[in-house]
């Protein structure tokens, strides 16, 4: 397993472990930065605080079998010809 697998493994760890940590983490920031800044960049600091939701839930799931299948794959259908 290389370097970067093992560091995407333990950040899905944390991600699944201290997501809600996290998420109060980003609405802090969030509000720290539209304090400071009289509330002019609101819109797209929401929008990159639901990105950033967004990117540490993709890490929070489960690791996916090889081929994109959770389960085995299905079975061959009929021939088109």
């Amino acid at each position: 397993m290389s370097l970067l697998d093992k560091m995407k493994d333990k950040a899905g760890e944390l991600a699944r472990t201290h997501g809600d940590k996290i998420d109060r983490g980003l609405d802090k920031a969030t509000e720290v930065v539209n304090r400071r800044t009289d509330g002019k960049h609101a819109g797209k600091l929401a929008d990159l605080a639901d990105r950033a939701r967004g990117a540490v839930g993709g890490l929070a799931e489960p690791p996916r079998r090889p081929g994109g299948y959770d389960e085995e794959p299905p079975p061959p259908g009929p021939s088109p010809l």
